[in-house]
């Protein structure tokens, strides 16, 4: 495999201890200019005050006689000075001498300093100490001290270049040496390696109680337990093609539906019971067929979103039955009961069971108990139920009344005396399919026991409509009933009537009052009917203006 040089480690290596090297020394090289320049510096004006001392004496001789001859001479003495870039001479406020380097103008006025300015000193009599005849001033010669510098730092730089150098040439030979070529080896070696044979890695001998001989074992000891891996993942592989095998079988010949969906619904994989249990009867498996969602089970995706999302929550598994879409072979709805478990954060495995026998099972118990099995009207406690859901707030019609009707058979005992219980029965089959067919099929009807019926008229808006449907019934049930072989007999009824808005409607008050009214009705000659609320009335008839109020 070809790297570009830059890639190696060797050119890594010299190329990084370079990098702090040279960071290194460039923070010495101005470190060094820093002190060269100081130094330099502080020479500078130790040269200068040597040089006051030596012309003082003539100075103080040429202020003292304002000699401007002997005072130029001294000026140009001092400018022969390399350090000196100008020299003045002043007795008192004359100007006795001026010497420049270059014909530039020095800097007079200034106070003295170190190196920028000036330096001055003042020029006493040669007679009288205590007298000021005059003052010498020096200009320093700048660009004196920035070559003496200059030629110090370069000096300095051009020994830490060598030695830079010196260092990346060992730094290169030393890793290429000690760590570059071992690994080339290590690495040669491990490409042509046939680990699974057994062949492991040679120690190099130079390198054997090492960093590199300690990788070399490393490595070997590495290969061994991975072979040891390999092996074991082979057992495992097997193992599991064994159980693959078990499973698919299982799968394939579940009676139970068994799927996997991700997060969003879509069944990724099923097997054939779940496709015989969630498709229509008959409905064979097509190419191209779209795959399936949960939502088609639902019929709504929202709430299959939510029962996933219920399921990922709880992080446990959940059931639902559900009803599906058409029916079986004999008419039955079809039932099927999902459970949803969660496998990881993304993925989830359902299971559907049929339960539509159960639920037919249920269906029936349920009947059974609410129904009652010689007329299939509703039982006492069928009939209770569906008074209760009539009175729900959002099931009735607002601002609208209910009519609950006693309805008792007149002279029956008679019949059940005369002809038998077999006649009895014939005369309540009959007496309930009229009752069924005199009112609509949302009506509740149902049948308390021995010859009691009631009937609940919901949504009355008029009075007329409780009266109609109750002449109906008496005039109905008056009629001939055949009982067989020829024989027909007749009964009647007496109806009692309770009347009550659907936002205030209770139950028991209802058949309190209902009850009192048929027996007003048995009372007043029965076969007829009678109202409960009308009974403190002489009036026959009850005007519709009470239930608009």
């Amino acid at each position: 495999m070809s790297r570009h040089p830059v890639h190696s480690l060797t050119s890594r290596a010299t190329l990084s201890i370079l990098a702090v090297v040279l960071l290194v020394g460039a923070f010495c090289l101005a470190l060094s200019y820093l002190l060269s320049a100081y130094r330099e510096t502080q020479q500078m004006q130790m040269q200068l005050k040597e040089l006051f001392d030596t012309v003082e004496r003539p100075a103080s001789i040429a202020c003292f006689l304002q000699d401007a001859q002997l005072a130029g001479e001294v000026a140009n003495g001092l400018l022969a000075n390399s350090n000196v870039r100008e020299a003045v001479i002043d007795a008192g406020s004359v100007t006795l001498a001026r010497a420049e380097r270059d014909g530039s103008t020095a800097d007079v006025g200034l106070e003295e300093t170190g190196a920028v300015g000036f330096v001055a000193r003042r020029i006493v009599s040669p007679f009288d100490p205590g007298e000021i005849v005059g003052e010498i001033r020096i200009v320093p010669n700048q660009t004196e001290l920035q070559r003496r510098i200059a030629r110090t730092s370069l000096f300095v730089a051009a020994l830490m270049l060598v030695q830079i150098l010196a260092v990346g040439v060992t730094v290169a030979l030393v890793v290429y040496g000690f760590v570059t070529r071992p690994l080339k080896q290590v690495v040669a070696a491990l490409l042509g390696l046939r680990a699974e044979q057994g062949v492991r890695l040679p120690t190099l001998s130079r390198h054997k109680y090492d960093e590199i001989g300690e990788l070399i074992a490393y490595i070997n000891r590495l290969l061994d337990r991975l072979m040891g891996f390999v092996e074991h993942e082979r057992d495992l592989r097997r193992e599991l093609a064994i159980e693959g095998q078990r499973f698919r079988s299982i799968f394939e010949n579940a009676q139970s539906g068994i799927f996997l969906l991700d997060g969003a619904g879509t069944v990724l994989s099923y097997n054939p019971a779940c496709w015989r249990l969630l498709q229509s009867p008959g409905t064979a498996k097509k190419a191209g067929d779209k795959p399936l969602h949960l939502g088609a089970l639902f019929k709504d995706e929202a709430q299959a979103r939510r029962f996933i999302a219920l399921c990922k929550q709880q992080n446990q598994s959940i059931h639902r039955d559900i009803q599906l879409d058409g029916t079986t072979v004999g008419g039955v709805a079809r039932w099927v009961q999902l459970t949803l478990t969660p496998i990881g954060d993304q993925m989830l495995q359902g299971v559907v069971n049929d339960i539509t026998e159960r639920k037919e099972a249920e269906a029936m118990a349920l009947r059974a108990a609410r129904t009652d099995p010689l007329t299939g009207l509703l039982n006492r406690a069928g009939f209770v139920d569906a008074l209760r859901e009539r009175f729900k707030p959002d099931v009735g019609v607002p601002r609208s009344w209910v009519a609950l009707l006693v309805i008792d058979l007149d002279l029956f005992k008679a019949v059940n005396d005369t002809y038998g219980h077999a006649a009895g029965d014939r005369v309540l089959k009959s007496v309930a399919k009229r009752l069924r067919r005199l009112v609509r099929r949302s009506d509740p009807v149902g049948r308390f026991g021995g010859d009691e019926f009631v009937v609940l008229l919901s949504g009355v808006d008029e009075l007329g409509i409780v009266e109609k449907v109750s002449r109906k019934i008496v005039a109905d049930v008056a009629r001939e009933i055949a009982l067989g072989d020829g024989r027909t007999v007749r009964v009647g009824v007496s109806v009692g009537i309770a009347l009550s808005p659907i936002e205030s409607a209770n139950g028991v008050q209802l058949f309190k009052e209902a009850d009192e009214a048929m027996y007003q009705a048995k009372k007043e000659g029965r076969n007829t009917y009678r109202f409960y609320d009308l009974l403190c009335w002489e009036a026959p008839q009850r005007t519709i203006a009470p239930l608009r109020h």
